[in-house]
């Protein structure tokens, strides 16, 4: 069962939570909320108060994460993956750079381009991924009121932006892992119900449902009709505004991946995530995402988040001394 350390604090767990999945960061400010409460006694200011703090969550600093995708499929052999993650702030919002590692790699050559060490991946069998080692995929990632994503691999001009049509495949082969995944826009979707009080996890929650905006056709013709549009179930802790679990619902009504937050550790004073859980529930395939190593309160150079510096390889800058 998932529970909270006695000196577990909101203020800290926000900070590093959002620090670990990146890409759960939100902006502050956005639209106008449009809540419905459906359960007598939950006023539909307290669901609007606890969204509020969701978008208006920050971190000090710049950081740069090392991290696992555990492929652990319901048939077949597990894989490992790794991956970085360097996070900062823009006008816009929280704005994220992932390289995603796909499989082993030759050890570094004399007089490569130095740049952040990947994390070894254990991929049936095969060695540590060196330094020399390209990313498979490296995306950036923009959250806010307007998320935006660009990919960019090797051969590639320049990055592309990821459409919205491709926000749900994965981001590498048998991964249970998308781009909406990463950006959870649904924090911003304002059509939604407060549904009030349940329990997840062993903890008392706040409920929401989320239902994904009507698109207009755009000039390919895509649109999406209210019978398409999907929706997400949110659950928060009470007491820490904490997000627990969310749910995909199709449009059908059927969920269709779980994500669930599993372990958090210690990390300079401060409280962070640790792991999540990303499951399909139609395969029952899942990929776990764990951090294995972070480092806060560096100062990253801008151009580390720009789509035309995508290629070129990151190097870290010494941490900022308090």
């Amino acid at each position: 069962m998932f529970r909270f350390s006695r000196s577990f604090s909101p203020a800290g767990f926000w900070r590093a939570f959002w620090c670990a999945w990146v890409l759960a960061f939100v902006s502050a400010g956005g639209g106008a909320i449009c809540s419905h409460a459906v359960e007598a006694g939950w006023p539909e200011r307290e669901g609007e108060e606890v969204l509020r703090e969701l978008r208006s969550a920050a971190i000090d600093g710049d950081y740069h994460l090392r991290f696992e995708l555990k492929v652990l499929p319901r048939r077949g052999k597990a894989r490992v993956l790794s991956g970085e993650l360097w996070g900062s702030r823009n006008a816009e919002g929280p704005v994220s750079r992932v390289a995603l590692y796909d499989g082993a790699a030759p050890r570094a050559q004399a007089g490569a381009a130095p740049r952040a060490p990947a994390l070894a991946a254990e991929v049936e069998g095969a060695g540590a991924v060196s330094a020399a080692k390209p990313p498979a995929r490296t995306l950036l990632i923009q959250n806010g009121v307007a998320p935006r994503i660009w990919v960019y691999e090797a051969g590639m001009a320049s990055a592309e932006p990821l459409p919205e049509s491709e926000w749900h495949a994965p981001l590498l082969a048998d991964a249970e892992i998308s781009a909406f995944d990463l950006l959870m826009p649904y924090l911003y979707w304002e059509d939604f119900d407060f549904e009030g009080g349940d329990k997840v996890l062993g903890r008392a929650a706040y409920r929401f449902l989320f239902r994904e905006p009507v698109r207009a056709e755009d000039a390919s013709g895509a649109g999406t009709s209210p019978s398409e549009r999907l929706s997400v179930r949110a659950y928060f802790d009470q007491q820490f505004h904490a997000l627990l679990q969310s749910k995909l619902i199709g449009p059908d009504g059927a969920v269709t991946k779980t994500l669930t937050v599993r372990d958090l550790q210690k990390k300079s004073g401060q409280w962070m995530l640790k792991s999540i859980d990303l499951r399909n529930e139609r395969t029952r395939d899942k990929t776990r995402f764990e951090v294995r190593e972070a480092e806060l309160g560096l100062a990253l150079e801008p151009w580390i988040f720009k789509p035309e510096w995508l290629g070129e390889p990151v190097t870290l800058p010494e941490p900022k001394r308090p």
